[in-house]
């Protein structure tokens, strides 16, 4: 006979939403695993802009940076280059302070970015919080650069949302003043532009 597992759930319940167990989702591992992404994005996305009515951080940023924190080591010299001219990066390790609630950070800053830059490597093709991080983007209709870092094979819920997008291939080169003056020429696009320095 299964466990009541719904009902012991509903029993300890807070007024705090777990996604996959307030939502009804047969999975029951938090907010990680199977169809997260699909009720996060929806649970947030139905909020709406009450969803900001507390005040407590409004963060708003030219280029939302999505990636992968196993990436961050690799990716610190371009985010360097793109905010010594003068372009703020949202960065979530550096603009989520403790005890902000993190999907009101991310939806707010996702669709005040101007340009949301995508950073694909095997590690972030596997990551939940970036497909989740994406499917907001798509959602918003955010102007997306997928930048590839080095060759990854997309997983199907990915390749899905980043159909009919040019990538910016920075494979084995993302260091190079090169590779910062092609992706600053993919920001000019959408009205990013290096700033005079004060």
């Amino acid at each position: 006979m299964a466990r009541p597992i719904k009902v012991r759930h509903r029993e300890h319940c807070t007024r705090r939403p777990r996604f996959q167990t307030d939502y009804g989702h047969k999975s029951r591992d938090g907010l990680v695993g199977p169809g997260t992404r699909r009720l996060l994005t929806k649970a947030v996305i139905a909020r709406g802009e009450g969803f900001f009515e507390r005040g407590r951080i409004s963060p708003e940023y030219a280029i939302f940076l999505s990636y992968s924190r196993k990436d961050e080591r690799s990716l610190s010299g371009i985010v360097q280059g793109v905010r010594s001219c003068g372009i703020p990066v949202f960065r979530d390790k550096e603009a989520i302070p403790a005890g902000a609630s993190w999907p009101d950070v991310l939806y707010r800053s996702v669709r005040k970015c101007q340009v949301f830059l995508c950073v694909l490597s095997p590690q972030s093709a596997g990551s939940i919080n970036v497909l989740i991080e994406v499917a907001l983007a798509r959602h918003a209709h955010r102007p997306i650069v997928p930048v590839l870092l080095e060759a990854v094979e997309l997983p199907s819920s990915m390749r899905a949302l980043m159909e009919g997008i040019q990538h910016l291939d920075l494979s084995g080169r993302v260091d190079s003043s090169e590779a910062l003056g092609d992706l600053l020429e993919a920001l000019s696009v959408y009205g990013l532009f290096p700033q005079p320095q004060q």
